[in-house]
């Protein structure tokens, strides 16, 4: 059996595929960039020694696709297809015939090499992603503890997450731009257009929204603290959102491993934040904003979103060009969830820095007594001397993990 392996190279929705020169074997059949393992090779030296050859360009394996055997009447192969992309250099047809970039529905189009049958079924039907998959995609990624880590507490970070989702065409995105800021902040077409360098009709272009609730244990832990958070709570503030930017990019790569173009905003090179007469400080893409339109919660007195899972969570989200069913919002206000309408004031209670009141929070307030009293306090409790995080109005509040009364 002849091991072969190829590269599946995809640039936005279109995937790369080669023409064999017409003196070879299956002359003019349409194939996966790759070639034979040599003998000492690994799959993913021989697909970049090959991508070298072959295209004059380098090329990095990143994950099996799939692996198939077929019979050839003068040789068995057994091909492994790898996630591929160009790092370097420009792609040049040194020894096919012909070299495209197609999309899914194109294949018909052409006639491919037998071997290529099953890996051509699975590119399509990897098209057909639900709600449903997409979920368990990102409760499989949680549930891995290197991937849900305090790291030196050896502690998970957060409980699983909840998905919900929303169309980039829902009215409240236009919105919120102008609400927050109309020449800073983002629309999700304007973040895969600054990603893609093209346009994006909203129509097709979903987002995915996910809640990261607190654990039970860090919870308890912040809950019987009133001037300064414990260092589960830091932990998960600092390595938790390491967490939450790597689940980023792993949905992120979910999409485009599968050719559909996908954007994460907080991990995006031009993700910032801004000064505001408005807010104080805004960034250009608000994670809790767009659970709030993905269904997953409303808003609080301390500007904490209260989800089903509570308050006490991180949040996180990606832009994709593919429609989703959106997430039914069970909700019509903007703080519906917030109890502080009918006389509840635990969150005020719970501020060490007064800096929550009927009139909302205070984030000029709440930032001072994060730098003048709680860097101190962790350096002085715990020698603790990195970024440092309050948060104590998110516990021992009715909507610490939950909605209140539901």
């Amino acid at each position: 059996m002849t091991e072969v392996v190829a590269a599946l190279i995809w640039k936005g929705e279109k995937f790369m595929i080669c023409q064999r020169p017409a003196h070879k074997a299956r002359g003019l059949l349409w194939e996966f960039v790759g070639g034979k393992i040599e003998k000492g090779e690994s799959g993913e030296e021989a697909l970049t020694r090959e991508c070298r050859e072959e295209l004059g360009c380098e090329v990095k394996a990143d994950g099996v696709f799939m692996d198939v055997v077929h019979e050839y009447p003068d040789l068995t192969v057994h091909l492994t297809v790898y996630h591929a992309s160009v790092v370097s250099g420009e792609v040049q047809k040194l020894e096919h015939n012909d070299i495209r970039y197609i999309t899914r529905a194109e294949i018909p189009d052409y006639d491919f090499c037998p071997a290529d049958k099953d890996i051509l079924e699975k590119i399509i039907k990897e098209n057909e992603l639900t709600n449903a998959d997409v979920r368990d995609f990102l409760r499989e990624y949680m549930s891995v503890p290197e991937h849900n880590t305090l790291k030196e507490m050896d502690l998970p970070a957060f409980d699983l997450p909840e998905v919900g989702f929303s169309s980039a065409a829902d009215a409240l995105y236009p919105f919120y731009k102008k609400h927050i800021d109309e020449n800073f902040y983002r629309l999700p077409t304007e973040w895969l257009r600054s990603a893609y360098g093209e346009d994006f009709d909203p129509e097709e272009v979903s987002v995915i929204s996910w809640v990261l609730p607190q654990t039970e244990d860090t919870r308890d832990k912040s809950r019987a603290i009133k001037d300064c958070p414990p260092m589960e709570w830091q932990h998960a503030r600092v390595h938790g959102e390491e967490c939450n930017r790597a689940l980023a990019a792993a949905v992120e790569k979910f999409f485009r491993d599968r050719g559909i173009p996908a954007v994460a905003p907080m991990i995006a090179s031009d993700f910032s934040w801004g000064e505001s007469e408005k807010f104080t400080l805004v960034s250009n893409w608000s994670e809790r904003h767009t659970a709030f339109i993905s269904g997953l919660g409303t808003f609080g007195l301390c500007d904490g979103l209260i989800s089903l899972k509570g308050k006490a969570a991180r949040y996180g989200s990606v832009i994709v060009k593919k429609k989703f069913e959106p997430t039914e919002r069970k909700y019509t206000e903007y703080n519906e969830y917030c109890q502080a309408k009918n006389g509840c004031t635990a969150c005020m209670a719970r501020c060490p820095a007064g800096a929550i009141t009927p009139a909302g929070h205070d984030k000029k307030k709440c930032m001072a007594y994060h730098k003048e009293v709680i860097t101190p306090l962790l350096k002085e409790r715990y020698g603790y001397e990195g970024y440092a995080v309050c948060g104590l109005c998110q516990t021992g509040v009715p909507c610490e993990c939950g909605i209140p009364g539901k």
